[in-house]
């Protein structure tokens, strides 16, 4: 009976200490479960899952035809997890060897044994994030690495981790690179300079959300808020065009060892920029685009090119008729303490005022405005204030370098204000504003404002077309207009640009030679550089473009504006004329064959070349015996073909040819062809008749 109760005593305490373990267990499952519930979860998200920000795709920059200006590409860096989960000893110390192999082949920077040392070490010290090689490769080249020993396992069994970087390329160079501007070196910065900084917000997107779950002790990726990749800004640029401005005023400054110049193609009609360019000579001496925007923001002295604004002044007030005269005298006129000169030694005489702008004159212009302007110099000033040319246009490109007018009554008014004024001097305004205002003349009165994106884009389909701005619906009476634009066609005709002048198509324009101070010194002490410009727009009859043509600092002893922008403006407008259908088939003149002047074109396949040459009527001058391939010159009589041999065994010379032609010539005598730059083909890494390797690489520069 002792031994019975002694056993179910014993029994009691361990059924009433598993009966209080359970009461206990319940009780803390409650509490887990309902009363620290919402505690816990916030502890477990905080523990289990890490939020990242997901970056969304930036936008492409486009011409206007949809070829991408500037395009983000994908870069990797490649890392590895030496300890990670599937990474096992026995399959590192089995593929080590081989992987090594494969990188030092890849890489070709060290030995396959460097290669296998650096790794053994990294596995033996435990890295979680070792960099296999501080280069970055391409996508493609992505591909190839993937199928590396131990790399082909992946992430969590081999450990590869290849990191990705966003590169911002401009696929066609330097053509318009200051324009679509840069970023940041911090891509979270978004944009830096030009439409790349206008356009930031529309192009960057909206970032997205993603957390890095913790599952059976790896992290398992799950996006939560998708990112919205950014908009495609479509530009008004047409890259053809631009590549004819920036290699025809490149050429030019070469051609005068000038410091820096100015292109800017417009529309005119909707102020749509086709084409702007911006060089500046380095310290190398080499002409480059990403120096400074000197169209938007380089504001100085005009000189000439305002002279349209100064009759057009007079002409509205009624003060002045073309037919009146003007005495030069002999080319030299005092002003208070300062003499004024015309660039004709001896002087012009009396002149009419047509001929005074014509010829350029600056004393006839000045005199006409001090005999009619002197006792109310405000009348004049306000009339130029309301052609709008004292204000910004307001682009969206940040740095347009601001307008300066002098009102009368300002601390920097004197007695010579006003004659100088009236040749643009003591006022300021960038090559950009004074185009505006030619282009108004152009189109009638009405200025519009400069456009540099005609609208956003997805996938290829516009979802935001933007209109062309008025900013002056009339700057002057449509008297006043057609007079202006009678002066413009004789300057071409009569005056200071006839050498421009072609019987094509019309041309109406200003020249402007001003002189410029050096520094901040001023004119006598800084000494002076020359500034010499040309503006305009063709036809002259139906106007279709405006284009202004700024040289700064011209030397080897020629300056003059018709000479050294003028040149290039002719340029500009022969290629475009030839290149716009359109244009040419409003025309009612002969034939562009009766101009002398003949479109550059690559070298390439004969058969092709004179397929083109017979359907646009254009005599070609064949150079006998002709190959498969030639190369072509433009001269006055028509178009040469040169015979371009391929030599077998050596590197054949493929200067003058276009990509497309260039990439196969030598790719079918087995070489690996990398470009640079658009056009044709001016130099090539491969001496031409040199021996070579199949498999090799060679670099063409195209320009």
């Amino acid at each position: 009976m002792t031994i019975r109760r002694s056993i179910i005593f014993r029994v009691g305490i361990v059924y009433i200490f598993f009966l209080g373990l359970a009461l206990w267990l319940i009780v803390e499952l409650f509490r887990l479960k309902v009363i620290n519930a919402d505690e816990w979860k916030s502890q477990v998200r905080s523990i289990e899952q890490s939020e990242n920000i997901v970056a969304a795709n930036r936008g492409d920059i486009l011409d206007k035809n949809g070829m991408k200006l500037a395009c983000s590409v994908p870069s990797y860096r490649l890392y590895m997890d030496m300890l990670a989960e599937g990474l096992t000893n026995d399959k590192f110390n089995r593929n080590v060897d081989s992987l090594a192999i494969c990188l030092s082949r890849f890489f070709k920077d060290k030995s396959a044994n460097g290669y296998k040392q650096e790794l053994r070490l990294a596995r033996q010290k435990g890295a979680r994030y070792y960099r296999v090689n501080p280069r970055r490769i391409s996508y493609t080249q992505l591909q190839k690495v993937k199928q590396f020993p131990i790399f082909r396992e992946g992430r969590n069994k081999g450990g590869f981790i290849p990191e990705q970087y966003d590169t911002r390329q401009l696929p066609f160079g330097s053509l318009a690179a200051r324009t679509i501007g840069k970023l940041y070196g911090e891509s979270s910065k978004g944009g830096m300079l030009g439409l790349e900084r206008a356009y930031d917000d529309e192009l960057m997107g909206t970032p997205g959300t993603s957390t890095m779950k913790r599952i059976s002790g790896r992290w398992v990726p799950e996006v939560v808020v998708p990112p919205v990749d950014g908009l495609d800004v479509v530009t008004t640029i047409d890259i053809a065009i631009q590549d004819v401005a920036e290699h025809a005023l490149r050429k030019q400054l070469h051609k005068h060892d000038a410091d820096h110049g100015v292109a800017v193609l417009m529309e005119v009609k909707t102020g749509a920029v086709r084409a702007i360019v911006n060089l500046h000579r380095n310290g190398s001496g080499v002409y480059i685009e990403d120096y400074f925007n000197y169209a938007i923001g380089e504001s100085t002295e005009p000189g000439s090119t305002f002279k349209l604004a100064t009759i057009m002044a007079a002409l509205e007030d009624h003060t002045v008729r073309l037919t009146d005269t003007v005495d030069t005298e002999n080319g030299a006129y005092r002003y208070y303490d300062r003499v004024m000169r015309d660039s004709h030694r001896g002087g012009y005489g009396k002149i009419s005022i047509r001929e005074a702008f014509e010829k350029s004159s600056n004393i006839g212009m000045s005199r006409m405005i001090v005999d009619r302007y002197k006792s109310q110099p405000r009348r004049f000033v306000d009339r130029l204030y309301a052609m709008g040319l004292n204000e910004k246009l307001g682009i969206e490109i940040k740095g347009e370098g601001i307008p300066e007018i002098k009102y009368p009554g300002d601390n920097s008014w004197s007695g010579v204000t006003l004659p100088w004024m009236s040749i643009g001097y003591e006022v300021k305004m960038t090559p950009l504003q004074i185009l505006t205002l030619y282009n108004a003349v152009a189109n009638k009165g009405k200025m519009v404002k400069p456009m540099f994106v005609e609208g956003l884009s997805k996938h290829g389909r516009m979802v935001d077309r933007f209109q062309p701005k008025v900013l002056n619906p009339s700057i002057a009476s449509l008297t006043t207009i057609e007079q202006a634009r009678q002066l413009l066609e004789g300057v071409v005709e009569r005056g200071t640009a006839t050498n421009i002048r072609n019987n094509k198509y019309s041309i109406a324009g200003k020249t402007g030679t001003a002189q410029v101070a050096k520094g901040s010194s001023g004119y006598k002490n800084g000494g002076v550089e020359y500034q010499a410009s040309f503006v305009g727009y063709f036809p002259a009859d139906k106007p279709r473009y405006s284009c202004i043509v700024v040289v700064n600092a011209p030397s080897n002893h020629v300056y003059y504006g018709n000479v050294v922008a003028g040149t290039v403006f002719r340029e500009i407008a022969d290629r475009v004329y030839a290149a716009d259908y359109e244009l040419r088939k409003k025309s009612d003149a002969p034939q562009i064959v009766s101009t002398g002047v003949f479109p550059y074109s690559k070298g390439g396949p004969v058969e092709d070349l004179s397929l083109i040459f017979d359907a646009l009527n254009f005599p070609v001058i064949e150079k006998s015996p002709l190959k498969e391939w030639v190369s072509t010159l433009a001269v006055d009589t028509g178009v040469v073909f040169r015979p371009k041999p391929i030599p077998s065994g050596v590197v054949p010379s493929v200067i003058g040819m276009g990509a497309k032609d260039a990439v196969a010539v030598l790719e079918n005598v087995g070489l690996n062809v990398y470009i640079q730059g658009v056009g044709r083909v001016v130099s090539q890494s491969m001496a031409a008749g040199t021996p070579y390797r199949r498999g090799g690489t060679i670099f063409l520069k195209l320009d």
